[in-house]
């Protein structure tokens, strides 16, 4: 019979709690409870039928999550398994708060500026007592948890938010098949905008420019702030998606993907979004924003340019200049960097806390 380990999803609909807990089965029984939220309901994928919801979430209402996490904190005192993988620092807390073994993934830093301290209190309490964090940025270590360094030591693994290898078949035939390493003289050039539009002011940027040159169109897929887009002729609303489910189709109807954001949030800072793996799985060149570790990354292996000083323009038409030269860069570089094969090492750290 199987170990069991309690999973808590703060977003069941979350593609990457979703890889997790598929991870987690082949090793364990799994009981999954998850907070419901009432958006991107369709991604669920049917994760919420083997799961118990806790309750709903809704932004705004604080009360009721404190309602909530006592509801768990109760679940997690009388429940007779002792390890929890959680996806949120207030899971964590209470997880730790009723005895239990602790895992704790960051996709995002909640302490988006570092000096909250509050969150330093919060910080100092979990991570001096949990027994493995997991984080998605290696970034997340060196510019911020590196002060943990005396609790996390032997403590803390990187699993980068990649695709699975189930996806790897469908990334070969489009290379093969379903891309060009050169742009079409004779058709518009397609900017993509894909993901949850939050960042007003980068989005400010992007309307500027495509609302100037018509010899482009943007192609948005997500939800968010996308109607700051819908007064423009050639912007195209293509909805919410499913991932890894309709990758394929996304990048075969874009040629560069546009990947800015708020450079003074220290998440964004530090964090490699999906869209990086995304775009050198399904070869399409990266703009992205100045003093990011995301542009370290995208100039040092030349798979897209760098707007600086917030000028996207010049970065677009740097690409359009040499199309072929990123397209051929993303293609020297190795499956691993785009296919997530070191997930398995989340069980190596559950077994060293034993």
């Amino acid at each position: 019979m199987n170990e069991s380990i309690i999973f808590l999803s703060s977003a069941l609909q979350q593609p990457r709690h979703q890889k997790r807990i598929s991870l987690l089965r082949e090793k364990y029984d799994v009981k999954v409870y998850y907070f419901y939220r009432d958006k991107y309901i369709e991604n669920y994928k049917g994760y919420q039928n083997t799961a118990i919801n806790i309750g709903e979430v809704k932004d705004g209402k604080y009360i009721s999550r404190i309602f909530l996490l006592l509801k768990l904190f109760l679940i997690l005192l009388f429940s007779k398994v002792s390890r929890v993988y959680c996806t949120s620092p207030d899971q964590a807390i209470i997880s730790i708060l009723a005895g239990k073994k602790v895992f704790f993934e960051i996709g995002d830093l909640y302490q988006v500026d570092g000096r909250n301290k509050i969150y330093k209190m919060f910080d100092y309490f979990i991570f001096s007592r949990i027994s493995g964090l997991i984080v998605t940025s290696p970034y997340y270590y060196s510019g911020y948890l590196i002060k943990y360094e005396k609790f996390l030591k032997n403590k803390i693994i990187v699993v980068e938010n990649k695709l699975l290898p189930n996806i790897e078949t469908t990334i070969n035939h489009y290379r093969v098949n379903n891309h060009a390493m050169n742009l079409s003289s004779s058709s518009k050039i397609k900017i993509g905008l894909i993901g949850s539009l939050m960042f007003k002011k980068s989005l400010e940027k992007i309307r500027e420019f495509i609302i100037k040159d018509k010899n482009f169109e943007l192609h948005i897929y997500g939800d968010g702030l996308y109607g700051m887009f819908s007064d423009i002729d050639n912007v195209f609303y293509h909805g919410r998606f499913k991932s890894p489910e309709d990758l394929s189709d996304i990048y075969s109807n874009i040629d560069i993907n546009v990947i800015l954001y708020d450079t003074t949030n220290n998440n964004v800072k530090l964090a490699l979004p999906n869209k990086l793996y995304e775009s050198i799985a399904f070869l399409k060149p990266i703009i992205c924003s100045d003093n990011v570790a995301l542009s370290e990354i995208v100039f040092r292996d030349g798979i897209g340019e760098v707007a600086t000083n917030d000028d996207l323009a010049s970065a677009i038409y740097k690409i359009i200049s040499n199309y072929d030269f990123y397209i051929h860069n993303m293609k020297l570089l190795d499956s691993s960097r785009y296919i997530c094969f070191e997930q398995s090492e989340i069980f190596e750290l559950i077994n060293r806390a034993e």
